[in-house]
């Protein structure tokens, strides 16, 4: 009950100005985030393109949240940032996931349903 009481504490965490997306230059984060991945342009013709770009936010969110864990000064802050690290992590296993199933059906389906090969 201590943590429910506290929580509201934690999600008073400050941010820096560059992650606050609700900021007046939100336009200039997302210029910046397209000319960083040559992808993005692509990745709404392409599927696998659009999942790579993803896996590659997920990867940034992550390398963010541990950065800030590090410079976290209380407990319940670093708890916060372990859950937020964790949840994206699940994202990016279920978007690398996806990927397999896009780039290789027939052995996704073999790996996923446990499936083998008559005769073999």
């Amino acid at each position: 009950m201590a943590y429910m009481q506290s929580f509201p504490r934690a999600l008073a965490i400050s941010t820096p100005a560059a992650f606050d997306l609700d900021v007046p230059g939100r336009s200039e984060l997302i210029k910046k985030l397209r000319q960083k991945s040559k992808k993005v342009s692509q990745a709404c013709l392409d599927d696998v393109a659009a999942i790579e770009t993803g896996m590659e936010l997920e990867n940034q969110a992550i390398e963010f949240f541990l950065s800030r864990q590090k410079e976290a000064a209380e407990q319940i802050e670093r708890e916060l940032l372990s859950q937020l690290i964790a949840e994206e992590r699940s994202h990016y296993i279920m978007l690398s996931d996806l990927r397999f199933y896009y780039i290789d059906t027939e052995h996704w389906l073999m790996e996923k349903a446990k499936t083998g090969l008559d005769g073999a």
